[in-house]
């Protein structure tokens, strides 16, 4: 959050004209969060500014593509699907938990190393289906961001 006003500044005069916001909700109150994270942007010289909240985490938008996660984690398709990631208390430890366990104990899922590698996988059509705090990232980027076909 205290960074955000001098990233945006940075990214600005970069040519950047879009800025996304995510935060994590973990265990706070959305609208609250929502309303300290537009306040912040509310000076960003960006065109355009969304807050997009994952419930709880931003883990549970990974866990709408298991083909991306067994792809990206090389688990011979052993992970299976979560049909209602946003209610997966702790995505994070979920997928944690899940690595190790459908990998006997081989993986680790470590989340600032394979999240950027799932992402790079992932279906966004099957987060905007499973995930509708992910509705605004794709409002943002329905113009930019082309979703894999199966």
């Amino acid at each position: 959050k205290k960074k955000t006003p001098g990233w945006c500044k940075s990214l600005n005069t970069k040519g950047c004209d879009c800025i996304l916001l995510v935060h994590d909700k973990d265990r706070n109150n959305a609208a609250n969060l929502r309303d300290q994270l537009e306040a912040i942007l509310r000076d960003a010289p960006q065109t355009k500014k969304v807050v997009a909240i994952p419930e709880e985490e931003l883990e549970a938008w990974l866990l709408s593509d298991a083909e991306a996660i067994n792809k990206a984690l090389k688990l011979d398709g052993k992970f299976k699907a979560v049909h209602h990631p946003e209610g997966v208390a702790s995505p994070k430890g979920y997928l944690r938990d899940a690595v190790y366990k459908v990998s006997e104990k081989k993986k680790s899922y470590v989340n600032n190393v394979h999240n950027k590698i799932i992402a790079e996988q992932i279906d966004t059509a099957k987060i905007a289906l499973l995930c509708p705090s992910f509705t605004p990232f794709m409002e943002l980027f329905a113009k930019k961001v082309k979703t894999r076909k199966a």
